[in-house]
């Protein structure tokens, strides 16, 4: 194998190691946001606001509330992109050019594991976004994404080295 394409495999390696790493801390700090939401996602969706949580979900659907598809809260981050932006790019590889779609919010207790609808798109925009300002306060989040962006490029990169080589 030509010694650049094997650099940038070795690098590319690295950055996976140390991404891997970083990805258990971001899945937590994802968890931990989202508990900093429970009393009032659990209140909205007619939950006692003391129970436990279970779990908060947030999904894209068409407006006649068919086609449910989960947001990843992750993909999200690691886009870069404004959370109004991701759900229009979204929205239309999931769903027939002048679909209407619209964002719920579906909260259960750790009690029951009933989910309950706790909002609509305003409500999910505003807690989806409380959740990205608070992975944008972490070191470690901002690095999973830097290098996760690192490795797209590295992709590109080794890519067009293998063509040249095949030329």
């Amino acid at each position: 194998m030509p010694k650049d394409i094997a650099t940038l495999f070795n690098h590319a390696y690295d950055l996976f190691k140390k991404r891997w790493e970083l990805r258990g801390y971001l899945d937590k700090l994802v968890s931990d946001a989202t508990d900093e939401l429970s009393k009032e996602v659990l209140a909205k969706a007619g939950h006692n606001a003391n129970d436990s949580l279970g779990t908060i979900q947030f999904n894209i659907s068409t407006e006649s509330n068919t086609g449910h598809r989960p947001i990843y809260m992750i993909w999200l981050w690691l886009s870069g992109r404004s959370i109004s932006d991701y759900m229009n790019d979204l929205a239309r590889k999931l769903y027939p050019l002048g679909t209407k779609w619209s964002l719920q919010t579906l909260a259960s207790r750790k009690t029951d594991g009933a989910m309950k609808v706790a909002g609509g798109r305003e409500e999910a925009m505003k807690w989806i976004g409380q959740i990205m300002k608070y992975l944008e306060t972490s070191p470690k989040a901002l690095e999973y994404r830097r290098q996760t962006g690192e490795v797209r490029e590295l992709g590109q990169r080794a890519l067009l080295l293998i063509e040249e080589e095949l030329a």
